[in-house]
């Protein structure tokens, strides 16, 4: 079906049932530009509007984007639009739907809402989301679980001017089937088959959960069907993917660990657990470990601990080894933070932490933090948050560039009820890898990134958020979603509106 259908499908509900339609808008606007990147007052503006409409059956669904700027990357687009209709315990969709099979080791398609992406090279702008395009058929009742599914997948990586026939190469089939036994044991199967220039890849697997008391578990392993080593074999044997959880909640404390082993199994629709803590925390953020599917093993243990009056204590550690040809990678990391109420109005929160990251020759990287929210005079507050860290960087292929870095993080803000707000954010650090100064003479200087940022809530509907100065680029991650984010000076103003 083309766009236009859809697009007349919506339009004539729409007229009919004005009143029952809900969605969302955000407007992004800039002008400015990566540092050293002319024009230095570059503008750009990003908008995307989200229309949906439901009942008790049937929802309709619209996506449309523009991208607006003084180059040829400029775009307007439907991006996308959907038909879902339900019916007793079946459910279909018939468009564009995101969907996970397992935990995603095979398929996991997902969207990060309100975040903007920037391609490195064109600086075309566009929502972040990985979704497919096509058919799903979804079907629960008490004894079974099992959904299916045909389209194209979203590569992502690849930015709007690519067009649909770039971005959305493969074409993949496949479903998942759970049987729901009892509480102790659930079994379920894997298929899912992917075709692309007239080449077909098949992937099968199992997976299993349960609850034994306070004890949960679940365990998931797939392979792709041409495997040569056999059925469950783990290591640098053929393509496979394998993890398993256990988990335990306690009067006081709750305890999890996870373990992975993946190899060959770097797919454009698929995103494994990372078993790597998420933080909060810009300078634990920026240093998260990166998964790489094509082969990479290990583990994360996480304990919390309730020391009552809503304090707590959380360890975390977690390790993965990397074997990319005869090169052999560690990450390791060992963390602990508390959150401690002094009183109702004032939170503290610190942090420590440990680790190194081979894969971004980053050894012996020491993070220390803390941070404190005090509420005043009814519905004032004041945030602010201070960090700092330390690791050396180790080149293996020219250690005549091995260098020690420091970050440091200071962010203050103060706020007014839930309408108001404001804050400064100082970063500064002297890496050359980030100040541009790899390979001059040593010592390497500092760089700071100061900025400004302001929040205006207007209604429950509207919001609007200001950012002046310099954002600092690098890694960042929200949703066990790692990505790239690019360095910016200027002004950003957003607007984003719900009804």
């Amino acid at each position: 079906m083309n766009r236009s259908f859809f697009f007349m499908v919506f339009y004539i509900a729409a007229r009919l049932l004005t009143a029952q339609i809900n969605g969302s808008n955000q407007a992004v606007y800039q002008v400015g530009n990566q540092p050293d990147r002319l024009p230095a007052n570059r503008s750009n503006l990003f908008d995307q509007l989200n229309l949906r409409y439901n009942t008790g059956a049937l929802s309709l669904g619209l996506r449309a984007e523009i991208y607006k700027t003084d180059s040829p990357f400029e775009y307007n687009r439907i991006s996308q639009k959907f038909i879902g209709y339900k019916m007793g315990n079946l459910s279909l969709r018939l468009g564009n739907f995101y969907e996970i099979i397992g935990r995603g080791l095979l398929l996991r398609s997902y969207e990060l809402p309100g975040v903007v992406y920037e391609d490195t090279g064109t600086q075309q702008r566009y929502g972040f989301y990985k979704d497919i395009e096509g058919l799903s058929l979804r079907y629960e009742n008490d004894y079974i679980r099992a959904k299916a599914l045909a389209g194209r997948p979203l590569d992502f990586s690849r930015p709007p001017v690519q067009g649909r026939n770039g971005r959305r190469r493969q074409f993949i089939q496949g479903g998942e089937v759970n049987f729901l036994l009892n509480d102790a044991f659930n079994p379920g199967g894997i298929y899912l088959r992917s075709d692309v220039n007239g080449k077909t890849a098949e992937y099968n697997g199992i997976n299993l959960d349960g609850f034994l008391g306070d004890f949960q578990y679940y365990a998931e392993y797939v392979q792709n069907s041409a495997n040569t080593s056999g059925a469950f074999s783990l290591g640098q044997n053929g393509a496979h993917a394998f993890y398993a959880s256990f988990s335990m909640i306690l009067e006081r404390a709750s305890l999890s660990f996870e373990y992975k082993d993946y190899n060959n199994f770097t797919l454009i629709f698929n995103d494994p657990p990372p078993l790597v803590r998420e933080h909060t925390y810009t300078l634990l953020n920026r240093s998260t470990h990166a998964i790489e599917p094509n082969n990479e093993s290990g583990y994360q243990l996480e304990l919390m601990l309730d020391i009552g009056d809503n304090n707590s204590i959380t360890l975390n550690h977690s390790r993965a080894i990397n074997r990319l040809g005869s090169a052999r990678y560690t990450f390791y990391e060992y963390y602990a933070d508390i959150n401690y109420y002094f009183t109702d109005d004032i939170i503290g929160k610190a942090f420590v932490d440990y680790s190194q990251d081979e894969l971004v020759s980053q050894k012996n990287r020491a993070t220390l933090g803390a941070s404190g929210e005090w509420g005043f005079a009814g519905d004032w507050g004041i945030i602010s948050e201070i960090q700092w860290q330390h690791f050396k960087r180790d080149f293996v292929f020219n250690p005549a560039q091995n260098h020690d870095v420091e970050n440091r993080y200071l962010n203050i803000s103060v706020n007014k009820g839930p309408r108001y707000s404001a804050g400064i954010i100082l970063e500064n650090s002297d890496d050359p890898v980030e100040t541009n100064q790899l390979g001059k003479s040593k010592p390497y200087t500092f760089k700071t990134w100061p900025a400004f940022l302001a929040t205006y809530q207007y209604d429950q509907q509207n919001i609007i958020n200001l950012f002046a100065g310099r954002r600092r680029g690098g890694n960042a991650c929200t949703g066990g979603i790692c990505y790239r984010v690019l360095d910016f000076e200027g002004v950003e103003v957003s607007l984003i509106t719900r009804f």
